[in-house]
């Protein structure tokens, strides 16, 4: 199972700044990215403690970022759930569950 997070730059920012308690973050630095990638470690992290209490085994590996525009990821022989979170400003993270057929 592949898990992707999908931000625009302007969430990941948002989000940065929150979790490092300062104002207002506009670039994706390597700190800002880290953030990004915490927050990744801690979702998943939560979530693979979810799948343990049904013994359901998940590997977890360190994230890994990918920034820019128009990236695509070819994944053969998988089925995708995609799971969109809105905010009440319009703005929304992509969770998609990437399953490898059998």
């Amino acid at each position: 199972m592949l898990i992707r997070l999908s931000f625009t730059k302007a969430i990941c920012c948002k989000i940065a700044s929150a979790m490092m308690g300062v104002s207002s973050i506009t670039e994706l630095d390597d700190i800002a990215k880290s953030a990004i990638g915490e927050l990744c470690n801690m979702t998943l992290g939560y979530t693979a403690t979810l799948f343990s209490k049904e013994n359901i085994v998940v590997d977890i590996t360190p994230p890994t970022i990918l920034t820019g525009d128009n990236i695509e990821l070819s994944i053969p022989n998988t089925v995708v759930m995609c799971i969109s979170l809105l905010f009440e400003d319009g703005s929304q993270i992509e969770i998609n569950v990437l399953v490898a057929e059998e």
